[in-house]
């Protein structure tokens, strides 16, 4: 059986609040320009101002990428069996910041889309999240073999 995780690659937000475009970027292969304009194009409302992102908005571009996705609620990093893009450190102003949550076998990690964090961080002390994270729902290899195809087809 494929590891879900092989394949994915941090991307780095180039907006203050991208941290939501990046993650989708990470989980279909895309950059984060692409997704961005996937974003502006198709996912946010005329009337967005900023680029902040909420859960039914990472949801609909995933949906119309033909990734199935569903909302959990948070108990434990542990708890977490599938590639998920995690909410995290919730600020006063209700905003939050997004993460994804590479299960790996025994050794999960995060991908912080955050300009100056680490490729992979192992340590999850000091990232608090709580509430509904999205869970990825497909079969292993589909990332993958989505990505290999568009490769094929010259498309990024």
């Amino acid at each position: 059986m494929r590891n879900l995780a092989e394949g994915i690659k941090r991307i780095r937000q180039e907006d203050e609040v991208g941290c939501g475009i990046a993650c989708v970027a990470m989980v279909t292969g895309k950059t984060y320009s692409q997704a961005k304009k996937f974003f502006l194009e198709r996912v946010f409302l005329p009337t967005d101002r900023k680029l902040l992102t909420r859960h039914y908005q990472l949801r609909r571009a995933l949906r119309t990428l033909r990734i199935t996705t569903e909302k959990r609620g948070f108990r434990n990093w542990r708890s977490i069996e599938s590639l998920s893009i995690v909410p995290i450190n919730r600020r006063k102003d209700g905003s939050w910041h997004w993460i994804v949550f590479v299960p790996n076998g025994v050794r999960p990690y995060i991908l912080d889309p955050m300009a100056g964090k680490g490729r992979r961080r192992y340590d999850f002390r000091g990232v608090k999240a709580r509430g509904l994270y999205i869970a990825v729902l497909i079969s292993n290899g589909s990332i993958t073999k989505l990505r290999l195809k568009k490769e094929r087809d010259g498309r990024h």
